[in-house]
């Protein structure tokens, strides 16, 4: 069954107004809320947005203080190769590990002692004989904090000179356990989306030779013991995944209809199948990224909107006149803080406060309102 909530943009809205995303920022689906009543988000912001760089972690509470990691994470010169994978530090669930990449490997720092350890070694870089392989994090389990993540040989033709020579590895997923100290292969069919509870991920796979290759996708849960797939959703299409619950009951979905040039939103219960229309039919990229509120229960999204004001803005010797861009955080269909500053991302912290991430400055503020809770300016 399909319940729809209405909610009418406006026109600028459906014409002008698309969501901004920013990957460098977003975790990919392990932003965590801690259990006890001191809860806080850790957040990875760079240093410098839009480049492969090094950044600072920082824990966001919902009183609007804001914590920085005394941790230095290295430089990364690579970004995530590959579906539903990062290069950023990715937090557990329950916040003791944040996973992170250091000479081409995943390492562990483990925030109870600040001890770091060393979780994979197969991870290489590129030479004048041999291509590179490339380690990537997916994200961690909701039980027993395990972590996955891809490993993928790099591959081409760059420069003069004999072509490299592609490294032989076995390419594809595994599940590393900080336990034991062991990772294990593990077969996945299809783009990983999220890893969701009882040992399950959320997959989008391929469509059959015989169906459209933009049209004939599906969503399903993959269990990891039983390698059995389950439809989550009846109908086959193009899928992009946007955020999950902290429960991991909810996932928050974006329906693509590559013939009307339309998008929808959909959030869907993992455990009886439900359907939430949150939008539906809404004109091409006017709703592709948005979060959920921890319990799942509010949706938000961030849109932006060029305005008959310009300001100047200058590359090099260039100096080009564009018109001020006016992002707007809007909550359940409610704009509730406006800005002519770009503020990027925006993660929720609790079920009353958003964290957004600008260039310049890290803010809190309340989910309902609007008003400011706090700020860190950035370095």
């Amino acid at each position: 069954m399909i319940k729809h909530i209405d909610y009418h943009p406006s026109l600028s809205q459906k014409k002008g107004l698309f969501f901004l995303f920013i990957s460098l920022i977003l975790l990919p689906f392990n932003s965590s809320v801690s259990q006890n009543s001191d809860e806080f988000l850790l957040q990875f912001v760079p240093t410098e947005p839009f480049k492969v760089e090094t950044g600072l972690m920082y824990k966001l509470f919902p009183t609007g203080k804001i914590e920085e990691l005394p941790f230095k994470f290295p430089k990364v010169h690579y970004g995530g190769w590959g579906s539903g994978v990062t290069s950023n530090p990715t937090p557990s669930r329950s916040n003791r590990y944040i996973g992170f990449l250091k000479d081409f490997n995943i390492w562990l720092l483990e925030l109870t002692n600040n001890e770091t350890t060393q979780a994979t070694t197969i991870g290489r870089s590129s030479d004048d004989k041999y291509w590179g392989i490339v380690v990537s994090m997916s994200g961690w389990s909701f039980e027993n904090e395990k972590l996955l993540y891809s490993v993928l040989p790099e591959s081409g033709h760059e420069g003069e000179g004999p072509p490299l020579i592609t490294r032989k590895v076995k390419s594809g997923w595994y599940i590393y356990d900080p336990v034991s100290k062991k990772s294990s292969f593990i077969d996945i069919p299809g783009d990983v989306l999220s890893w969701l509870p009882n040992n399950q991920i959320l997959v989008k796979t391929p469509p059959s030779s015989q169906e459209n290759e933009s049209m004939g996708r599906q969503i399903q849960k993959f269990d990891i013991e039983s390698t059995k797939l389950t439809p989550l959703l009846p109908m086959k299409g193009d899928f992009e995944f946007n955020d999950i619950s902290k429960d991991g009951k909810w996932v928050l979905i974006t329906s693509l209809d590559w013939d009307k040039y339309t998008t929808s939103l959909l959030k869907i219960n993992i455990d009886n199948r439900e359907v939430v229309s949150i939008l539906k039919d809404i004109e091409w990229a006017s709703i592709q990224f948005a979060h959920m509120s921890p319990q799942g229960g509010t949706v938000s999204c961030v849109t932006i909107e060029k305005s008959t004001e310009t300001r100047p803005v200058t590359h090099g010797d260039i100096t080009t006149w564009l018109n001020v861009e006016v992002y707007t955080l809007v909550v359940n269909g409610k704009e509730i803080y406006t800005s002519d500053q770009f503020f990027g991302s925006h993660k929720w912290i609790d079920e009353k406060s958003i964290a957004l991430f600008n260039r310049d400055a890290v803010v809190i503020i309340e989910s309902d309102s609007g008003k400011e809770l706090g700020r860190r300016v950035l370095n």
